[in-house]
């Protein structure tokens, strides 16, 4: 090609790197090699304007121009400097190109070492490659590599590396604007695969790690020694092995597009949710990232699979480090990152401090204050039980157990035999449902002091602990939340194989339960165990800590000066987080796993965060299973208003034109009264020929009463009832005062065990082990549960959550089971449950059980949850 004369005559100043062509790269190794005290120059098509005839200086542009074929004039070879190592950006796509190149710059500047800037298409588009992979050599650029690779001459001075990098992204490249051209339509989205991705600041620790691995004595700057001059450390010796080989430079991960676009935020594609929903459910997939294909299975086939991943690891066990940027967070999300479920040691011997000063305080006392409340249920916790509960905390906070385990029978938590729907056995640990619920202290004394407990040696926190640790524990940072939780996958091989369905579950606790009430259910809701049928589901499980429970943080708060009062993020007021807020938190934990869809379990108050979910995300929502959901009487339907509608608009009209405004005022107010009864009215089993009963049926047929309720319905309302009446005040303090009662709990652990093991006693159907109020007190207790744990309340409407659940806008719209417990806190009636939700698919009723379903019978918990989603779960 024809050149015109360089703009200088030569550069006199060596250099260690010559980059030739600046490129995108640029803008993160020039930094780089500047505080690493790297000498460079660099080129660029682009003439300088400078007309002095002085060279330039080292880390300037010189003017420099290639033909195609790697051809320049001898001037322009000469105009650049001597390099230790010549950089090429740009891509060479012929032999003859390499071979030009190299001997240009070589017949001007001697041997110098080399770095290839390639690309993974080297590779074919299907098989799982590392970098020793034979390459496409039907790739151009592929095949020129191999050229450059060949002219690797150690003994002379010249050492060649090819740098095969994935896609590049950081500054204001970023995969969300990829995302924009790949997936146009749902189409084009599910023809994309993997991608493979590495961060501008990774390229450039990858070019200066293999500058650093050549042979001291290669370096070109003539002047004062540098630091890459000196002998080497063995782990930048280990990296000569770096030197005449191609590598796979990724940031280790293998992306999945569906799951990319799913987790863009703000949304760049509208429709991705539910493209990507709709995708998973078309090819039976359960969450994302999908699983690499194994070649030697067709059926592991695109676009269920991915059919293409490669291996980067290998390069960077050679640098003897990791990526600086771990992996491409297209959501401005953490990476799940494993937790040790392990309490601070200083709080937890604070709390056995304090808890046996006021067992030694008790001991003292002659008794309780006010005798009179002091032994009666109907007015809290009794003062024996309370002593028995504080004895026995004393004890469960020793480190070891101080005697052996008495012969009084199985502890709750020891491994039992599930039987399924079909009466088949389903071999799981879990809490067996027969086991005694024992009232007994786990002390061996009334009220004295010795702690040789009469529980079993595993009654301890200690113990605790251990179990704890027997699962798989994370924190991921979402929405400015570091939210803890359980995860246990299941087998999705062994699904595969047997056709078993798997279904992403995510598991809700309450007040003033936590995710401790889970621990008995979630191994057998993974693990069906290979004697269960195979239309015995399998679940993904995930058990969160709501925001402010446990290990999860609080809700994010913005900066304040001075006097102000502290804000909020949220929708609440002054930016409190609201109900609906935790059901956006538990969504966008789940697409941070990687689940497309998933199902809901909940009850207590994360009745209403499933609820919210199912409404405000439909698309991934799919399926929820409810054990508390206090829904309010029907609304009254009288006949007069229901047959109005029957009647023509014109005569509607007509009558209307004719009719006193005085009368058509008392009849519009009379349709807009409250047309609800109190709960009360239907507690009641009127006789067939009592006044009663004869006027409900005249009230039926005029007014539209709903009917009455049968015999067992009207018990369990009337439950519900006493307990609106007895033992809801707890709701509203919490609502009204949470401030003046986190300084009461927070202020002794007694003050928190009278306020919460009386929960736990009083909402149960047979009061559990002291063992497991005592982890909830222990858990609370050491971080600060109590006080983070009352926005659900404070935040609550005047209607309360019947107001909530009753609106016609809040209905459930997926498919929706439920479990009706006798002696649950607020039991409602079928029919009035089937009020608040639009595909009421799968009921059952007990005889046993209380507020804290799972805790308290997790056989009867993991049966039912697998019989309703195996039944109401849409995506077959």
């Amino acid at each position: 090609m024809t050149t015109s004369p360089p703009t200088h005559a030569g550069h006199s100043q060596p250099v260690d790197v010559l980059l030739l062509g600046s490129g995108w790269t640029s803008q993160f190794l020039l930094p780089l090699l500047n505080l690493e005290g790297i000498t460079y120059a660099f080129t660029s098509r682009q003439r300088s304007t400078s007309t002095s005839a002085t060279p330039p200086p080292p880390g300037s542009s010189i003017y420099f121009e290639l033909s195609s074929d790697g051809k320049a004039s001898r001037s322009l070879w000469h105009s650049l400097p001597k390099a230790k190592v010549v950089l090429i950006v740009f891509p060479l796509r012929s032999r003859e190109a390499v071979h030009n190149l190299i001997d240009g710059y070589e017949l001007s500047h001697g041997a110098a070492n080399w770095i290839l800037l390639g690309s993974t298409g080297a590779w074919g588009p299907v098989g799982h490659f590392t970098s020793t992979s034979p390459i496409d050599t039907s790739n151009a650029r592929a095949s020129a590599e191999e050229s450059f690779l060949a002219l690797h001459r150690p003994e002379i001075g010249r050492n060649m590396t090819v740098l095969n990098l994935a896609g590049l992204y950081g500054a204001d490249r970023q995969p969300a604007n990829f995302a924009k051209k790949v997936a146009t339509s749902q189409d084009k989205l599910r023809d994309k695969g993997s991608l493979h991705l590495i961060h501008g600041k990774d390229v450039a620790r990858a070019i200066v790690g293999v500058f650093e691995a050549l042979p001291a004595r290669a370096s070109s700057s003539s002047s004062s020694p540098r630091p890459s001059d000196a002998p080497k450390s063995s782990a930048t010796a280990q990296r000569s092995n770096l030197l005449g080989k191609r590598w796979i430079v990724t940031d280790t991960n293998v992306y999945d597009w569906w799951f990319l676009v799913l987790t863009l935020s703000p949304p760049s594609i509208p429709h991705a949710a539910r493209w990507v929903s709709e995708l998973c459910a078309a090819h039976s997939i359960s969450a994302l990232p999908r699983a690499l294909s194994l070649g030697s299975d067709p059926t592991q086939a695109a676009p269920a699979y991915l059919e293409r991943s490669l291996d980067g690891t290998h390069f960077w066990d050679e640098m003897g480090q990791r990526p600086e940027v771990p992996r491409c967070d297209l959501v401005q999300r953490g990476e799940a990152i494993a937790f040790e479920p392990v309490l601070d040691e200083v709080r937890l011997k604070d709390l056995r401090t304090k808890v046996d000063a006021a067992v030694d305080e008790q001991q003292v006392r002659e008794g309780p204050s006010s005798p009179f409340e002091a032994d009666k249920e109907r007015f809290g916790l009794t003062y024996e039980r309370f002593r028995s509960l504080l004895e026995s905390w004393s004890a469960y906070l020793e480190p070891q157990a101080t005697s052996a385990a008495s012969d009084s029978g199985p502890h709750p938590s020891a491994s039992t035999s599930l039987k399924s729907a079909e009466g088949g056995s389903i071999d799981n640990p879990v809490a067996s449902d027969l086991a005694p619920r024992s009232v007994q202290s786990l002390n061996g004394s009334a009220h004295g002091k010795s702690k040789k407990r009469l529980g079993a040696d595993h009654d301890t926190w200690a113990a605790q602990e251990a179990r704890l640790r027997s699962f798989e524990h994370f924190k991921v940072h979402v929405n400015n939340v570091h939210l803890h939780f359980i995860r246990e996958k299941p087998d999705y091989e062994e699904a595969r194989r047997s056709g078993r369905r798997v279904i992403p579950l995510l598991l809700l606790h309450g007040w003033p339960g936590s995710f401790l009430e889970f621990l008995d259910t979630i191994k057998p809701l993974a693990h069906p165990g290979p004697s269960a049928p195979n239309d015995v589901p399998a679940f993904d499980v995930v058990v969160p800590s709501h925001t402010g429970y446990a290990w999860s943080s609080n809700a994010a708060l913005e900066s304040r000066s001075g006097s102000e009062p502290v804000q909020g993020e949220w929708s609440g007021s002054q930016g409190d987080l609201l109900v609906r807020d935790e059901a956006t938190l538990m969504d966008a934990l789940m697409r941070t796993l990687g689940f497309p869809y998933y199902a809901a379990q909940a009850g207590d108050w994360s009745n209403a965060v499933a609820r919210f979910m199912a409404i405000q995300f439909p698309n991934r929502c799919k399926a929820v299973h409810l054990n508390f959901c206090p829904a309010p009487p029907p609304r009254l339907a009288p006949p007069l208003f229901s047959l109005c509608h029957l009647v023509p608009r014109s005569i509607r009209g007509i009558v209307s034109y004719f009719t006193p405004n005085s009368v058509k005022f008392l009849v519009e107010s009379v349709a807009e009264m409250p047309r609800t009864l109190p709960r009360s009215f239907y507690a009641k089993q009127p006789g067939f020929f009592t006044v009663h009963g004869v006027a409900h049926r005249l009230a039926k047929m005029a007014l539209g009463f709903p009917s009455m309720l049968d015999k067992d319905e009207s018990i369990r309302l009337a439950r519900a009832i006493e307990f609106q009446t007895t033992g809801s005040a707890y709701a509203a303090f919490h609502g009204t005062r949470p401030g003046t009662l986190a300084i009461v709990t927070e202020s002794s652990p007694v003050a928190l065990l009278a306020w919460i093991g009386e929960k736990f006693l009083q909402w149960t159907d047979q009061d559990p082990p002291d063992s497991e109020i005592l982890a909830s007190l222990t858990l609370w207790w050491c971080t600060d549960t109590m006080a983070r744990s009352l926005y659900p309340y404070r935040n609550r409407p005047a209607s309360g959550l019947q107001g909530v659940i009753s609106r016609p806008e809040n209905r459930i719209p997926c498919p929706f089971g439920y479990t009706d417990n006798p002696y649950e806190i607020m039991p409602a009636p079928k029919e009035w449950i089937r009020s608040t939700v639009h595909n009421f698919a799968w009921y059952r009723k007990h005889e046993q059980g209380g507020h804290f379903f799972a805790m308290e019978r997790p056989a009867v918990f993991v049966e039912d949850v697998r019989d309703c989603f195996a039944e109401i779960w849409p995506i077959k």
